[in-house]
């Protein structure tokens, strides 16, 4: 906060934040930050991504197993 509001940093675009859900008021209010949802792996690429991670170590676990 400090670094926002002596200008040392010009802006933050956040969506984890200390005490999510509910970060602090000075947090939200701030007029050098920009909050999102943490939705981030919400997208239609992101789930096919975290697909294909968890078939691998599956696999990988699968092929670790004796017969």
């Amino acid at each position: 906060m400090e670094a926002l509001d002596s200008g040392h940093v010009a802006g933050a675009g956040l969506d984890v934040f200390v005490g999510e859900p509910k970060p602090r008021v000075e947090v939200v209010r701030h007029p050098r930050v920009s909050l999102s949802p943490h939705i981030g792996a919400a997208t239609g690429e992101a789930q096919e991504r975290i697909g294909l991670e968890i078939a691998a170590i599956v696999e990988e676990i699968s092929a670790k197993q004796p017969a």
